[in-house]
């Protein structure tokens, strides 16, 4: 699914916790666990 072009800029900021590849990249980056993750988003 393409994203909105029209919301550039608003949410950059946010994981989406619905959308894998963005929790496993979160998991990573930080060197978090699954749970961990899922309790801080």
């Amino acid at each position: 699914m393409a994203d909105d072009k029209k919301n550039v800029g608003r949410d950059r900021g946010r994981v989406a916790a619905g959308q894998a590849y963005e929790l496993n990249y979160f998991k990573r980056k930080h060197g978090l666990t699954e749970d961990q993750v899922r309790k801080i988003i």
